[in-house]
C-alpha cells in the first residue's frame, strides 16, 4: 500500500504569541513526519479560495490539517466550502485557537455557512490532541461519526442535523518535560522575518482572565519547561539566526527558575546582539526578578492592565490596584519602555470608567496601547456572551459592540475620543499612543 499523505496547511501568519503555540505544535508534529505518513507543507497564499483549495489538493493528500489563527477564520470557512465541492471525502481537520465550535458557528453565521461534510475541529493543544487523530486516519477510519468516538478533542459540525457531534474537549500536554525541543538539529524551525523567533517557556497562567483565550491552556495552573530545555532551546535559536527572541508565556516573570534560565542564557556575552520580547505581569515585578529580567536585552514588553474599573476587573476576574501598578511600571520602565495594554468595551465597564482608565494609563512612563474588545475562542467571554449581555460582531473577528453598561454609540465615542487626544498639545507622560495596533502618536527621538 503506498503510504498516505498528509497535507500540513497554514495562512500567513503575523509574529504573535497566541499563533506561536500551535506553529511550534505543528513544527513538532511534523518534523519528523508523523508515523506512516509523508507530509507536505503548504503556506497559502492570498488568492481566492478556489486557487488555495487547488494548492492543497494539488500533491493528492489523504487528509488535510488545517491551522487557523482567529484573523483567518473567514478565509478557513470559504477554503473549506471550495474542498467540500472539489474533494468532500477528504478529512479536513482544523486545529488552532479557533477550533472551538461556539466561535466557528458563529462566525460561519455571519459569514460562510459550514458545508465540508468531513471537517472537524481538533480542539486543544495540538501535541495532545493530533497524534491519534492521525492514526486512526492512517488506519482507515475516516468517517467523523467514527472519529469523534475515538477522540474527545475532537467535534465536528453535521449540515444536515444542522447541530455539532462529539465532545469538542480542550485538551492539554500534561508533561512539557517530555516534548521535543524544536530548536537547533536539521530539523529545526526557520527564524521569521527579521530574525525573530519563539522560546517557549510554559503554557498556562495563573488566572483567568475573561478576555482571555490562553486560560484554557490551564486555569490558574503553569506547566513550564524545564531550565535546561530553555538554554537549549535559545542556544539552538542562536545558531539558526535569531536575534529577536520571542519568550512564550503568558508571563515571562511568573516562574523564577525559567526566567532565571533565560536570562542566563540570553545574558552575559553577546547578550547586545539578542534582544527580547514578552508578557510581563505587574504584581510579580520584584528585585530578584527584575535583576534576572535585567540581564536582557528587552524590545518589547507587553504589561495588561485592562481596566482600572472595579465592576470590569470583577467579571474579568483580575483586577489591579493602580498605586501598585504605577510602581511596577516605574521599575520596569528601567528596562524599556513597557507596553501598558487597555481594553476598550470590556463588560461592567462605562464611557465614564474607560476614560479615567485611559487617563491614569498615559500618566505612566510606557507606551499605551488600547484595543476593542474582541470574543475569543474558548474565552470566558465567548462562552458566556448571553450572559453578560454582550453584543458582537462575529464578521469582524467577534468585536463587541455594546454592553449593558457601555452602548454602541458610548463605545464610538469613546474610539473618537482616542483618536483626537494626540491632535492638541501633549502633556502626558506616555511616550505613545496606539489603537489596534495603528500608532496615533509617537515621541520623537
Amino acid at each position: 500500500m503506498p503510504t498516505p499523505r498528509l497535507a500540513v496547511c497554514q495562512f500567513s501568519t503575523p509574529f504573535d504569541g497566541e499563533v506561536a503555540y500551535f506553529e511550534i505544535g505543528l513544527h513538532r508534529l511534523t518534523h519528523p513526519r508523523p508515523r506512516g505518513w509523508d507530509v507536505v507543507e503548504r503556506r497559502l497564499g492570498s488568492g481566492a479560495a478556489e486557487q488555495r483549495a487547488r494548492q492543497v489538493l494539488e500533491c493528492r493528500p489523504d487528509a488535510i490539517v488545517l491551522h487557523v489563527y482567529r484573523n483567518r477564520v473567514v478565509d478557513a470557512l470559504d477554503l473549506a466550502r471550495e474542498l467540500a465541492a472539489i474533494a468532500p471525502e477528504i478529512p479536513l481537520l482544523w486545529c488552532g485557537w479557533s477550533a472551538h465550535a461556539p466561535y466557528v458557528q458563529a462566525v460561519a453565521e455571519a459569514t460562510i455557512p459550514l458545508v465540508h461534510p468531513r471537517m472537524l475541529l481538533v480542539c486543544g493543544e495540538l501535541e495532545a490532541s493530533l497524534p491519534a487523530v492521525l492514526e486512526a486516519i492512517r488506519s482507515g477510519i475516516d468517517e467523523p461519526e467514527r472519529l469523534v468516538e475515538r477522540s474527545g478533542s475532537l467535534t465536528y459540525f453535521e449540515p444536515g442535523a444542522k447541530e455539532w457531534r462529539g465532545e469538542g474537549r480542550f485538551e492539554r500536554v500534561a508533561d512539557l518535560t517530555r516534548l521535543a525541543a524544536v530548536w537547533g538539529d536539521d530539523e529545526s524551525m526557520e527564524a521569521h522575518a527579521g530574525g525573530a523567533g519563539w522560546i517557549e517557556l510554559s503554557r498556562g497562567c495563573r488566572y483567568a482572565c475573561g478576555f482571555c483565550v490562553a486560560c484554557s491552556m490551564g486555569d490558574g495552573d503553569v506547566r513550564s519547561h524545564s531550565p535546561g530545555r530553555i538554554r537549549e532551546e535559545i542556544e539552538g535559536a542562536s545558531g539558526r539566526g535569531v536575534k529577536l527572541f520571542g519568550l512564550l508565556a503568558a508571563a515571562v516573570n511568573y516562574d523564577l527558575e525559567s526566567l532565571r534560565a533565560a536570562a542566563g542564557a540570553l545574558g552575559g556575552a553577546g547578550a547586545g546582539e539578542r534582544r527580547v520580547a514578552g508578557t510581563v505581569h505587574a504584581r510579580f515585578a520584584s528585585d530578584e526578578r527584575l535583576e534576572l529580567m535585567s540581564a536582557m536585552q528587552w524590545e518589547t514588553m507587553i504589561v495588561g492592565l485592562q481596566t482600572t474599573t472595579a465592576e470590569a476587573q470583577r467579571l474579568m476576574r483580575r483586577g489591579e490596584q493602580r498605586e501598585s501598578f504605577a510602581a511596577a511600571i516605574e521599575r520596569l520602565a528601567s528596562l524599556c519602555v513597557p507596553e501598558v495594554e487597555l481594553i476598550l468595551g470590556l463588560p461592567g465597564d462605562t464611557a465614564a470608567g474607560f476614560e479615567q482608565t485611559v487617563r491614569f494609563a498615559l500618566t505612566l512612563p510606557a507606551s499605551v496601547s488600547i484595543y476593542r474588545l474582541r470574543l475569543d475562542p474558548w474565552a470566558s467571554f465567548m462562552l458566556n456572551l448571553e450572559a453578560l449581555g454582550l453584543d458582537a460582531d462575529f464578521g469582524h473577528e467577534g468585536r463587541v459592540t455594546s454592553t449593558p453598561t457601555f452602548t454602541v454609540d458610548e463605545i464610538d465615542a469613546a474610539e473618537r475620543w482616542i483618536r483626537e487626544l494626540p491632535r492638541g498639545a501633549w502633556t502626558h507622560r506616555a511616550r505613545q499612543l496606539v489603537l489596534d495596533g495603528v500608532p496615533l502618536r509617537r515621541e520623537r527621538g
